[in-house]
């Protein structure tokens, strides 16, 4: 997908510093039989209703590359990893995914062709990657601040659904680290400026940071605390070696 390296075959999990925040991307046609055996009796019935494949391939790359890659960080079997999505309004299983007792955070993502998750013991976190659409500018008004409309209306109209994106992607990932979804509207959150925190009304404030994706898609990452680094990783060769095992 060239937007991550190949972890070591000596170490497929390599280990995770603790100012450090490991992104693995990984994409839908990558969903082989096997993975659905690293799966909870939850996450399968998740799996089972979706109605397209690729939404259903989309779910269950999501859950077993959460899975293996916790269980490489864990040193545990990825079946066996306390993975749970309660949702804190109304308990059901489509929230954040969290591991309990683990000390790390992680944030899953999909759009199109690309499946993300980004781990990290640093804080909170949130990850989002987004297929670049030029309809979307449309609604620019109502999702991009002041500071945010400016930037864009300076730009020739060729680089405006990019940029967009960029913006939409960062807004994502840090509405994503504090927990809110999207009850905080995206028009208060000013990522204008990546490289100052960016505060979110009620809830603080995050880093964020563009990532590498291809030229059809956007995408960040946002971290509550401290500036992790950041390592990327193609997630296929993790996910091949399980669906053989």
């Amino acid at each position: 997908m060239g937007i991550g390296a190949a972890p070591s075959p000596a170490r497929p999990v390599p280990r995770l510093d603790g100012a450090e925040c490991q992104v693995w991307w990984a994409g839908p046609g990558q969903a082989r039989p096997g993975h659905r055996s690293l799966l909870n009796a939850v996450e399968r019935a998740r799996a089972d209703d979706y109605v397209r494949a690729v939404d259903r391939d989309r779910f269950t790359v999501g859950c077993a590359l959460s899975r293996l890659v916790l269980g490489g960080l864990l040193d545990m079997p990825a079946a066996a990893v306390p993975l749970t999505r309660e949702c804190g309004q109304c308990g059901g299983p489509h929230g954040r995914p969290r591991a309990a007792g683990s000390g790390l955070e992680l944030s899953v993502t999909h759009s199109g062709g690309h499946v993300g998750l980004a781990v990290t013991a640093a804080g909170p976190v949130g990850l989002d990657v987004e297929r670049v659409d030029a309809r979307a500018v449309d609604i620019a008004e109502s999702v991009l601040t002041e500071n945010e409309r400016r930037t864009l209306a300076r730009l020739p109209s060729d680089e405006r659904p990019a940029a967009f994106f960029r913006f939409w992607t960062r807004k994502e990932a840090a509405l994503k680290a504090v927990g809110t979804g999207l009850r905080v509207p995206m028009i208060e959150v000013d990522v204008s400026d990546p490289q100052r925190p960016v505060p979110v009304p009620g809830h603080g404030a995050v880093l964020v940071a563009d990532l590498d994706a291809d030229d059809d898609h956007a995408a960040a990452l946002a971290v509550g605390g401290a500036a992790p680094l950041v390592r990327a990783f193609d997630a296929g060769p993790l996910l091949a070696a399980a669906a053989l095992s």
